[in-house]
């Protein structure tokens, strides 16, 4: 894993040439690309935003940019959180990122907002809820 590690870092130290042409050509032309990305992103943070407003499950302090979110599991100790990101994967097909990864407990979880599309993110949002419901210990 450690070589494999120190490969993909060596591989990915700086784009491609070909990678930053295309980028260069996209930015001429970054008001028109940017602002229907802005609209999307937007949009996409309002989906989001409700969607914490409903719900009881979880909390977060709101992103005040870019196009991810670090919500937590509001009581983690009702929670089997292992089980909760398994029914999340394996029974929903929704991925977020556990805590865990970013140096914090695994009730927290990256949720990204810019890739899915708006029926994906609504539910993936929607299977959060459920597999909370489903790992919440009796």
């Amino acid at each position: 894993m450690e070589t494999f590690l120190a490969a993909k870092e060596q591989i990915h130290i700086c784009g491609s040439v070909l990678d930053e042409e295309v980028a260069f050509r996209y930015m001429l032309h970054r008001e028109k690309h940017l602002q229907r990305i802005r609209e999307d992103i937007s949009h996409k943070f309002g989906i989001i935003k409700t969607w914490m407003n409903r719900q009881e499950g979880f909390e977060w302090i709101e992103p005040q940019g870019g196009c991810v979110c670090f919500p937590r599991m509001l009581h983690p100790e009702k929670i089997d959180i292992d089980r909760f990101y398994d029914i999340l994967l394996r029974k929903y097909g929704t991925y977020t990122g556990p805590g865990h990864w970013f140096e914090m407990p695994r009730h927290y979880m990256r949720v990204g907002f810019g890739w899915p599309t708006v029926q994906q993110l609504e539910e993936g949002l929607d299977a959060m809820t459920k597999s909370l419901g489903e790992a919440t210990r009796i």
